[in-house]
């Protein structure tokens, strides 16, 4: 249309609408498909800015109506959660730990008076048996995700339920084996001695108390919630294409700190159980064995398993997959050394430690503070005898 004038604010522009003419269909007998065009909206430069686009009519888009249609494509996450397969997995381990558990504690109770479970000190090997059963039930909150509910209050309920299942194990273990060489140094200088297990629970205590003081404050100042984080990969629009779920504080510096706090203080105890292992290398007791086995698996486990953990932090399947087997790997790590050969003497009323009948006899240190001299003969098929050394 002509304006009759060249000024730019008389010019007006439309957007028209080219759309199916359906009054032709039926009319035409061609099979010709026509379209018709509308003005639909006017632009007019003359005007003021807010009034300058006018809608004459409504806009009809390729489906058919007036909605406009999203402007980019539809956005397709990877939110990395856990594969069944992967569950499945973990759970299984849950399932060994936990039964393998009561295996171990039905049969302390039913063999307790047998001379293999009763010189092990049957309250001490139920103690194991309950730290291995928090141990597996950890794994359970940790196989949690999306669209489960709650999922923060998992994320603190696993540190708490590996925290004292790890300690009240561990524990038991590093008793028994400071009790062992408290009676073989004393006897090593002719001195009685009474070693109670009162004597020896103290270590358990603090470590449960430097745990809780840890977990209390970590769960007060600045607990673990369940989160969900980017791993920086976009699509050609400059949108989030993956994420993934993880436990974490809100302020990372704090969760540093206590996950560093909570490591140290376990990994220390480990170690000093290594040492009280080496002290004890000599002694004749099979036992001391089974504890330094435990100790020696669980130092490697810890220093092999938190570079790996660190590794597929991101990557929620690995993540999970990684800790599971961590876990089980603890549980077993303590009960089969200490089980297995209480499995085997089960029978052997003498409650040597087979397949070497050992005479032990305490000189001045024993859990009763009786004298005598320590002797270790094993009887195998020459008779011979000799110190047992592991």
């Amino acid at each position: 249309e002509e304006t009759g004038t060249r000024a730019v604010e008389s010019m007006y522009f439309t957007i028209s609408n080219v759309i199916r003419d359906n009054s032709s269909i039926g009319t035409n007998s061609s099979g010709r498909i026509y379209f018709k065009s509308r003005k639909a909206v006017r632009i007019d430069l003359g005007q003021p800015e807010e009034n300058r686009i006018q809608n004459l009519l409504p806009y009809i888009f390729s489906d058919g109506t007036s909605i406009p249609p999203v402007p980019y494509p539809p956005l397709e996450v990877n939110e990395n959660l856990i594969p069944r397969h992967f569950l499945i997995t973990g759970l299984f381990f849950c399932g060994c730990c936990l039964l393998l558990s009561i295996i171990c504690t039905v049969f302390t109770i039913a063999y307790r008076r047998v001379p293999s479970v009763k010189s092990a000190q049957p309250e001490f090997l139920i103690m194991t048996c309950v730290g291995t059963l928090l141990l597996g039930l950890c794994i359970i909150p940790m196989s949690l995700q999306e669209p489960t509910p709650n999922l923060s209050a998992a994320c603190m309920s696993t540190m708490w339920l590996f925290s004292f299942g790890f300690v009240t194990s561990f524990s038991a273990l590093f008793c028994k084996m400071q009790r062992l060489n408290k009676l073989m140094k004393k006897a090593a200088r002719f001195k009685r001695v009474v070693v109670t297990a009162k004597d020896v629970i103290y270590p358990f205590m603090c470590l449960m108390g430097l745990n809780a003081i840890v977990l209390v404050t970590w769960t007060f100042v600045d607990p673990l919630i369940w989160t969900r984080q980017s791993l920086g990969w976009v699509d050609q629009f400059g949108r989030q294409t993956a994420t993934y779920g993880r436990c974490s504080s809100q302020n990372i510096q704090n969760e540093s700190i206590f996950y560093t706090l909570f490591f140290t203080i376990n990994f220390s105890a480990v170690l000093f159980s290594l040492y009280e292992s080496y002290e004890a290398r000599n002694a004749c007791l099979g036992e001391g064995y089974s504890i330094a086995l435990s100790m020696i698996i669980l130092g490697e486990g810890m220093v092999l398993g938190m570079p790996v953990l660190f590794l597929v932090s991101t990557s929620p399947p690995a993540f999970f997959l990684v800790r599971s087997s961590m876990v089980t790997i603890i549980c077993l790590a303590i009960l089969l050394p200490t089980f297995i050969p209480k499995f085997r003497d089960r029978n052997h009323r003498s409650g040597g430690w087979h397949p070497y009948q050992q005479e032990r006899r305490f000189t001045g240190a024993s859990d009763h503070g009786t004298a005598g001299s320590l002797h270790c003969h094993r009887n195998g098929s020459g008779g011979s005898s000799g110190r047992h050394k592991w």
